[in-house]
């Protein structure tokens, strides 16, 4: 009797801890699901807001993600916006193609370097295609919402025509003078990320604003040249029209940011811009005839957009692969906005090191 009161007992434990475990689980994926995810960073380009190695945290409650639960694709509800100056997390738009013995090069990339050097290297190879929720994510910084106008100017940063005051701690690159390059040099050394280049004439050095004016109050320097980059990523955006202005990472634009309702005449220069997100991100087939155009079969000199789209930066904008390289990010392909930084390690790459303590818990503005 008393042994099966006692086996009796352990069932009920067992099936009460069954029901704890389940519940815990399905309360995870929720959260994981609905409201927060945690991502890696891998990269220097949002440096120096966000440290290769860090984990951060990202809310997606409200943004409209695409999830897949149980194989299918879901749009999560969206009724909340996205702020200039928002870091988000998004699905690699350019990621829709991959190759599969090499999935994290960009196949887009690779296409056009075929186009220039000639050879079938991208077709002698097995290509898969992603749905928007597998792709790569990304995290940059949103400086561009629907319906701006945005360009970069001398490396200054302009929306809508008017020059824009990045509030955030963002680092460019000047060219430093001075008489004591040795005392500067050592300050320069103390300064994270500073990474100055040497010459017989100057230090090229990589500084937010506030520690350039800390180093002209202590005299360390007698004059400062912007450097103003004139070269271009390996891919711009759009490549056409970055060809024939000729475009560069400091120089770049204006483009347009397509806003839901938006309505566009087709013509080249539009086909140029905006025909990928015609055709791959809304999913319209777009065809060019000796008459006009056919969109879906109808004939059309016009296009309204479905969908919201947005123009992101890295904060580290001369080792940033962003906008300026491969275009808009559609709405759908957003995850959502960071908000705190969860863990931090060194990461040389392929190893963890020391944790940074100091960062765990470091909220993102």
């Amino acid at each position: 009797m008393a042994r099966r009161k006692i086996i009796k007992l352990i069932s009920l434990l067992l099936e009460k801890i069954t029901y704890t475990v389940i519940i815990f689980w399905c309360f995870l994926f929720l959260i994981k699901t609905i409201f927060i995810s945690v991502y890696k960073i891998p990269s220097e380009s949002m440096l120096p807001s966000i440290w290769k190695g860090d984990w951060v945290c990202v809310d997606k409650l409200g943004y409209g993600a695409m999830q897949n639960i149980f194989g299918k694709q879901y749009s999560l509800p969206k009724f909340r916006n996205l702020e200039r100056d928002d870091i988000i997390v998004f699905h690699f738009p350019e990621g829709d193609t991959i190759m599969l013995d090499n999935p994290t090069r960009n196949y887009y990339e690779l296409l056009q370097h075929q186009e220039k050097l000639g050879g079938d290297y991208i077709f002698q190879k097995k290509l898969a295609y992603l749905p928007v929720n597998s792709r790569i994510p990304y995290v940059k910084r949103c400086v561009g919402l629907p319906g701006d106008s945005v360009s970069i100017v001398n490396g200054n940063l302009m929306i809508n025509g008017r020059n824009v005051c990045e509030n955030y701690t963002l680092r460019k690159r000047y060219f430093l003078y001075s008489k004591n390059r040795r005392q500067l040099s050592i300050e320069l050394a103390n300064l994270s990320f500073a990474k100055p280049k040497n010459s017989s004439f100057h230090i090229l050095a990589f500084l937010s604003e506030s520690e350039l004016n800390n180093l002209r109050d202590n005299g360390l320097i007698d004059s400062v040249r912007n450097y103003v980059a004139d070269w271009k990523h390996t891919r711009m955006y759009p490549r056409k029209i970055v060809e024939e202005y000729d475009w560069s990472i400091d120089n770049y634009g204006p483009v347009y940011v397509p806003s839901k309702g938006d309505t566009i005449d087709l013509c080249k220069n539009a086909l140029k811009r905006y025909g990928r997100m015609i055709q791959v991100y809304e999913g319209r087939k777009l065809e060019k005839t000796t008459e006009g155009f056919k969109i879906d079969g109808r004939p059309t000199n016009s296009y309204t957009f479905r969908r919201d789209y947005y123009f992101v930066l890295g904060d580290n904008r001369y080792n940033s692969m962003d906008s300026r390289s491969w275009g808009f990010v559609p709405e759908d392909h957003i995850i959502g906005r960071v908000f705190m930084i969860a863990w931090s390690n060194e990461y040389n790459g392929y190893n963890e090191g020391d944790i940074r303590w100091n960062r765990i818990g470091i909220k993102i503005n």
